[in-house]
């Protein structure tokens, strides 16, 4: 079992009896439920740095115009069903024997 801390919060009077409604509906202890919303809190959060991250990097250094072409481009084959690759692999030709 992890290790837990006990915490003292409050919390407003109308969060608190919809964290009653998913208790009874999960059939969970408050601790489970509070514990569950955290983590989704938490991850989302942090989902969002990473976001905002990815933006910055990006308006940082945008794709540039060859790269831009070079994704259109690869679009129109795949959309297209050419993949470059030949229909069918030629066989190997034998070897006469010596």
């Amino acid at each position: 079992m992890p290790k837990v801390e006990k915490v003292t919060i409050s919390v407003p009077t109308e969060l608190m009896a919809h964290i009653e409604g998913l208790r009874q509906e999960a059939g969970a202890n408050r601790s489970e439920v509070v514990t569950d919303l955290l983590w989704r809190g938490w991850r989302q959060l942090e989902n969002e740095r990473r976001e905002e991250r990815y933006r910055a990097a990006y308006q940082a250094q945008p794709e540039t115009i060859g790269e831009l072409e070079w994704a259109d481009m690869a679009a129109a084959e795949l959309l297209a069903g050419d993949t470059g690759e030949p229909d069918s692999i030629p066989e190997r030709k034998r070897r006469a024997a010596s």
